[in-house]
């Protein structure tokens, strides 16, 4: 038998992909967006700008905002853009009346190319089907991070 144990281990087979986070970036406002459209509005407040350190890279976003919330029955939706690329759709229902919120954070990942040196600007964006979805609170800080992870 093999009695090696997880501290004898100095190294991962080449097969496994273990990545890294390239940097983490982030921006911080106490401004409000409120959306009633059902097409997407920015929430450029909260925009994160960078430098692309690696053109293979993907970033993952997370937006710890004061709130995210609808007083109306509606889907609504969020993703994160750099201006060409937009991750995963989300979406999170305010049942009857409204009464819903998400809390702490939206989260996403934008897969795309990216020049390396390039400046990006990454920025979470809203939409809803019905009402006012008001993402932050005017006054109160919410916090945008971006994490480029190759």
């Amino acid at each position: 038998p093999n009695n090696n144990t997880i501290s004898a281990i100095t190294a991962l087979p080449a097969a496994i992909t273990t990545g890294k986070v390239l940097q983490i970036q982030k921006a911080t406002t106490t401004t409000e967006l409120g959306q009633t459209s059902s097409s997407y509005g920015s929430y450029s407040g909260a925009a994160v700008t960078l430098t692309a350190l690696s053109a293979n890279s993907k970033f993952y976003c997370i937006l710890h905002a004061v709130r995210i919330f609808n007083s109306s029955d509606a889907n609504n939706d969020f993703s994160f853009t750099d201006g060409t690329n937009t991750s995963n759709l989300q979406r999170f229902y305010s049942g009857y009346a409204g009464g819903q919120a998400i809390n702490p954070a939206a989260t996403g990942i934008i897969y795309g190319s990216h020049s390396a040196g390039a400046s990006v600007t990454v920025t979470p964006q809203f939409k809803t089907s019905a009402g006012t979805l008001t993402v932050g609170d005017n006054g109160a800080t919410s916090t945008h991070y971006v994490m480029e992870i190759e």
